[in-house]
C-alpha cells in the first residue's frame, strides 16, 4: 500500500436507526429494521409495531472507519499538514423542507486506522418524505501551510469531499410505488406492469402494479445509485413520474371496465362501499392527499402533479 493512500471504509457508510420510548419512567431505546427490497430507498420497520415518524423520535447512528488518515495531510494530500480536517454528516429532505449538518469529529494525523462514531437525533414529526444522508470532509482550521502546500485548500469551512450514504424513505409503505428489478438484455430500460383485476378487491403490491427496472440494459448504470459516477437522479425521477402517470391513466380504463356507469377514476374512487382493506383503490385514493397531492382531473394535470411530487420527494438525490 502506498504511504499516502487513504480510504473511508464503505461498509461503515451503513447507518443504524432506532427510537426512544419512556417505560416506567425510564427511557428505553429500540432498533428499527431497514427494508431495501427495491434497492433504491431504505424504509424502516418496527418489529414492536410502535414506531411512526409522527409519534416517536428517530436516532440515526453509525461509525466511519478511515485507514491511514495521515495521508490526507501534507503536500501529497488534500490539506496542509498543520491544518485540521473535519468530518460531518449532512441531511436534506425536500418534503420536510429541512436540511442540516452535524460535526462528528476531526480526522487525526496518524497511520493508524481511525473510527469516528456519531448519532443524530430527530424529534417526532420533524421528518417526512425522503431524507438523503451524506458525509462531508471540510477544512476545520485556518493554516496557510508551507510553500509546498500553497495549492491545497486552507480556509476554514471549505468543503473538500463528500459522498452520499443513503436515502431514507420514512413515509408509510402504502404510499410507495412497488419497484422490481429484472434482467433481460432484449427488453427496454423500464416497463410497467398493471393487473387488470378489480382495484377495489385487489391488494396493493407487486401483484397489482410494479415498475420494472432492467438491470441488463446498457443504460441501467444511470439509474443505479451504486454507480455513483454515472447515476442520473433526473433520469430516475423521470422514469418514476412517467410510470405513475401512466398507471393512473390506465386505472381510468380499468375503472370503466368494472363500473361502466362511472364518469372516470374520480367517480369510481368516490364510492368506497365494501372495498377490501388495503386494496389498490384505497391506496390510489390516498394519492390525492398529503404528501402526494396527485390531481386526477385530466392526464395532463396528473402528469404535472406527479412530476411535482417526485421532484420534491427525490430532489436531493
Amino acid at each position: 500500500m502506498q504511504q499516502n493512500k487513504v480510504s473511508i471504509d464503505e461498509d461503515s457508510y451503513e447507518l443504524a436507526f432506532s427510537y426512544d420510548v419512556i417505560e416506567d419512567g425510564e427511557t428505553k431505546n429500540y432498533p428499527l429494521e431497514k427494508d431495501s427490497k427495491n434497492s433504491l430507498f431504505y424504509q424502516l420497520c418496527d418489529s414492536q409495531g410502535v414506531w411512526t415518524p409522527n409519534t416517536h423520535n428517530l436516532k440515526v447512528s453509525g461509525a466511519f472507519i478511515i485507514t491511514n488518515p495521515i495521508g490526507l495531510y501534507g503536500e501529497n494530500g488534500i490539506a496542509p499538514k498543520e491544518s485540521s480536517i473535519g468530518l460531518a454528516i449532512r441531511w436534506c429532505s425536500g418534503t420536510s423542507k429541512k436540511r442540516g449538518v452535524k460535526f462528528i469529529g476531526d480526522i487525526n494525523k496518524s497511520t493508524n486506522r481511525q473510527e469516528i462514531q456519531f448519532c443524530v437525533v430527530f424529534n417526532k414529526a420533524e421528518l417526512r418524505g425522503s431524507v438523503t444522508f451524506y458525509f462531508e470532509l471540510f477544512i476545520n482550521s485556518n493554516e496557510l501551510g508551507t510553500q509546498n502546500e500553497q495549492h491545497l485548500a486552507n480556509t476554514k469551512g471549505t468543503l473538500i469531499g463528500e459522498d452520499q450514504i443513503c436515502i431514507l424513505d420514512i413515509d408509510a409503505k402504502e404510499q410507495n410505488f412497488p419497484i422490481e428489478l429484472f434482467d433481460d438484455p432484449d427488453s427496454p430500460l423500464w416497463k410497467l406492469y398493471v393487473s387488470e383485476n378489480d382495484p377495489r378487491f385487489t391488494p396493493w403490491g407487486l401483484d397489482a402494479v410494479k415498475i420494472q427496472l432492467n438491470k441488463a440494459h446498457k443504460d441501467y448504470k444511470y439509474i443505479n445509485q451504486d454507480v455513483k459516477t454515472k447515476f442520473s437522479p433526473v433520469l430516475l425521477r423521470e422514469i418514476l413520474a412517467s410510470a405513475v402517470s401512466l398507471y393512473i391513466n390506465k386505472l381510468q380504463e380499468i375503472a370503466k371496465k368494472y363500473e361502466q356507469e362511472c364518469q372516470g377514476l374520480q367517480d369510481f374512487l368516490n364510492d368506497d362501499t365494501d372495498w377490501a382493506p388495503g386494496c389498490v383503490a384505497e391506496v390510489v385514493k390516498g394519492f390525492q392527499s398529503e404528501p402526494m397531492n396527485i390531481d386526477f382531473t385530466s392526464p395532463i394535470e396528473t402528469s404535472i402533479s406527479v412530476h411535482k411530487y417526485f421532484d420534491l420527494k427525490l430532489g436531493n438525490l
